[in-house]
């Protein structure tokens, strides 16, 4: 294939942690398997020694496919005998090279090294002959798992006196928060969900330790916890957004708009918007130049009268529906992160996000709140490590495993030193596909065995697997990484080769106003 300068300065580069953030028909694939071939070629890489990981079985042999062909036309192509051979010797090993999705390689060390996945005690976690749950069965086994977990609780509060259970006040308001007279089932649910979270993160009893301190800390302090500074940007990019469009608002109304007909409420409404525009003015400069104190925001949104936006009919002035127009679509949802006002349909269908009434309350207020739900959500994180665990001994119990087991065993095979050793002497090169749609314990265990090899390619854009637990954010603060400390290490293909030039303008124009 002819490639372009920048794909081609991908496949030359030299062996390092290399991340390509590749747009959509910009031939990803094909760059990675020009790059495997080329360096096969060249002697540097044996197909042996080499790993490739896909998303799915599907993309893994379509991976070993366009290799073979890449490998049989080199050899075509070859006039030296030795290259030849070399080339058909690789050819014969591809059937057995590790090209397969991750949870097939965790499978692979798990096999391999399962006397190393022991307990504390070093007791063994696996025994020979273990067996893999398909999702059904694996489901089945988790939903009895729930009903146990959950049914024993319940006798417990029926048979245990108060004193031997001091858990029960806060565990009945945990399952009031969620349950309701007919059925507990929301509760079930949130279990689950908060059950498979967890089990895509490493270490994550370690990390239920960590949600616990910083619920914790933010009842203590929740103007200095992450999740403030979070809502405050979300603030900033609303306010920025609303305050570019008051000075068109404001132009309109000077210029006299009539947004009802009766002249002191015509003169009151039009107050009333100054008022806010003023404030959302002094926020915008106010969240641009520091950092301030989530009271002072919440005093600043109190001042803000409500506001009563005008009709906009289809008889109206142009310069009305003009103005109301800008409100819904730029304005209404920072005036509703601050008041509360403008939560109609008429305005949520312009909202950015899902974004909910913030200020409403003091930093106190919102600490005293969390303070009273702390033993209520650590009475969630206890419910649901209760489950992982007896789920873990009824899986052991009948000889089974998950998927999701593949990669904690594996994870936990690969920090020790004999199977860490084994597969970084055994894997020159590591190959990522697709790895905005990596979990956070498949990067961890891709970790374990990278040491400055790993090539991976993707596209944050294209990221659909959030319900898989996927983490984009893995992605996007490895670019973040390298652009300010590695640039070399970041490589961008953005030229789609999918597409007819018509249909790429035609959406570049659109996604360039919608993205910017």
């Amino acid at each position: 294939m002819q490639l372009t300068e920048a794909q081609q300065q991908i496949v030359e580069a030299p062996v390092s942690d290399l991340l390509v953030s590749a747009a959509a028909g910009s031939g990803k694939t094909a760059v990675m398997t020009e790059r495997i071939v080329s360096r096969i070629v060249q002697g540097d890489l044996d197909i042996s020694r080499v790993l490739v990981m896909t998303f799915t079985d599907a993309a893994a042999r379509q991976m070993k496919e366009k290799i073979e062909q890449k490998l049989s036309h080199q050899r075509q192509q070859a006039t030296d005998p030795k290259i030849r051979q070399h080339l058909k010797s690789q050819q014969a090993l591809l059937a057995g090279a590790a090209i397969s999705t991750i949870h097939a390689f965790c499978l692979t060390v798990v096999k391999n090294f399962s006397h190393l996945a022991v307990d504390g005690e070093g007791q063994l976690l696996l025994e020979p002959g273990f067996a893999t749950a398909d999702a059904s069965q694996a489901d089945l086994l988790l939903q009895e798992t729930l009903d146990d977990v959950l049914s024993a609780r319940y006798l417990m509060l029926d048979t245990q006196p108060q004193a031997e259970r001091p858990w029960s006040d806060d565990f009945l308001r945990l399952v009031n928060s969620f349950a309701d007279s007919r059925s507990d089932n929301p509760l079930r649910v949130q279990l689950l969900k908060l059950f498979y979270y967890l089990r895509s993160l490493p270490d994550y009893p370690a990390q239920v330790a960590q949600f616990r301190r910083q619920i914790a800390g933010n009842a203590r302090d929740f103007d200095g916890s992450r999740h403030a500074a979070v809502l405050k940007a979300q603030l900033k990019l609303l306010v920025d957004r609303a305050c570019s469009a008051i000075p068109e608002l404001l132009a309109l109304l000077d210029e006299g708009l009539e947004l009802v007909r009766d002249k002191q409420n015509n003169s009151d409404r039009r107050a009333q918007f100054r008022q806010a525009f003023a404030v959302l003015t002094e926020l915008q400069q106010l969240l641009s130049s520091s950092t301030p104190p989530w009271d002072e925001l919440v005093a600043r949104a109190l001042v803000i009268e409500e506001l009563k936006a005008p009709q906009s009919r289809q008889k109206a002035a142009p310069e009305l529906r003009r103005f109301v127009a800008l409100l819904r679509e730029q304005v209404a949802e920072a005036i509703h992160c601050l008041t509360g006002q403008w939560n109609s349909d008429t305005y949520r269908d312009h909202f950015l996000f899902d974004t909910r009434y913030l200020f409403q309350q003091t930093s106190g207020e919102i600490e005293a709140e969390l303070a009273a739900m702390e033993p209520v959500l650590n009475q969630l994180f206890d419910l649901t490590l209760e489950l992982d665990t007896a789920y873990r001994q009824k899986k052991a119990r009948h000889g089974l495993i998950d998927f999701a087991d593949f990669e904690h065993f594996a994870l936990q095979i690969l920090r020790q030193p004999e199977a860490a050793a084994y597969y970084r002497n055994r894997f020159l090169e590591i190959y990522i596909d697709e790895y905005q749609d990596t979990s956070s314990i498949q990067g961890a265990v891709v970790e374990a065995i990278g040491r400055d090899n790993v090539f991976m390619v993707g596209d944050v854009k294209q990221s659909i697997y959030r319900f898989r637990h996927a983490r984009p954010q893995l992605f996007i603060n490895r670019a973040e990484s390298y652009r300010q400390a590695a640039p070399a290490q970041l490589r961008t293909l953005s030229s789609n080769f999918r597409s007819v030039p018509g249909v790429l303008a035609a959406v570049n124009e659109v996604f360039a106003q919608l993205m910017s």
